[in-house]
């Protein structure tokens, strides 16, 4: 079982994520914000954190290199509809771990959670 923080714009799609992802076991925590992110990051264990890149009120480059000081083991999975604009490209140099084309890509999110919690 692994625990998934979740920070994307659309309720809806959080939902449909928490459906998939949890009869494989696993948990997901969703979250509306850059600050309700940050305390949750640092309150909880967590074994991947999903990131929209494009939120209004999020800096996302900012929100994951904060992330990352507090767990430097943190794996972060960058969200994106638009994978050549320059916030994913500042996305990885802040220190996620790699870029997903939105929507979900769900076989690649359980490979990514089995490879962390097999």
């Amino acid at each position: 079982m692994a625990t998934v923080l979740a920070l994307g714009g659309d309720e809806h799609s959080l939902l449909c994520l928490q459906d998939i992802l949890e009869p494989f076991g696993h948990v997901v925590i969703p979250i509306s914000g850059q600050a309700q992110a940050l305390q949750t990051a640092q309150e909880i264990h967590f074994d991947l954190f999903l990131l929209d890149l494009l939120l209004d009120g999020v800096d996302a480059p900012s929100l994951i290199q904060a992330v990352l000081s507090m767990k430097p083991q943190a794996r972060i999975l960058a969200l994106t509809s638009y994978p050549k604009a320059p916030k994913a490209k500042q996305a990885l140099e802040a220190g996620a771990f790699s870029l997903m084309r939105k929507p979900y890509e769900i076989g690649r999110i359980l490979q990514y959670l089995s490879e962390i919690r097999p």
